[in-house]
């Protein structure tokens, strides 16, 4: 562009303040939108922290229902890690709907969780039963 001296005119005095009201404007907006942006970003990870996925399910004893659920069939034939064993059977008493399932289960299945709500005469009744 060329730097003609000649005709330039100063500015008035009005048009400076409308610029530089604009420029304001501008800083304030950027300035929110990245505040906006920020505060989005930490209710979704907040968001994400206090409400696990849907599948997954709440973690009881340091393993998810959704784990739980994987490792089920051996848990059931005793044939897990004694650690891993001891970690689903907590949870299993700790989580309401695992502890429903596993309890609605057949015990021919080979489950080897006993509920406390469960006396040792059910027990003995179901083994009758599971294996005459």
């Amino acid at each position: 562009m060329k730097n003609d001296t000649e005709t330039w005119t100063p500015c008035d005095s009005r048009e400076i303040t409308s610029l530089a009201r604009k420029v304001r404007a501008r800083r304030q907006r950027r300035a929110l939108g990245g505040a906006a942006l920020l505060v989005g970003v930490s209710v979704l990870l907040l968001g994400m922290w206090l409400f696990p996925r849907a599948d997954q399910g709440p973690d009881f004893a340091g393993i998810s229902c959704e784990r739980v659920m994987e490792v089920s069939d051996e848990y059931m034939k005793r044939q897990l890690p004694p650690e891993l064993d001891a970690q689903v059977r907590r949870h299993i008493e700790l989580c309401p709907n695992c502890r429903g399932m596993f309890e609605n289960m057949p015990v021919a299945s080979g489950l080897h969780f006993q509920s406390k709500r469960r006396t040792s005469r059910f027990w003995d009744l179901a083994q009758n039963k599971a294996h005459p």
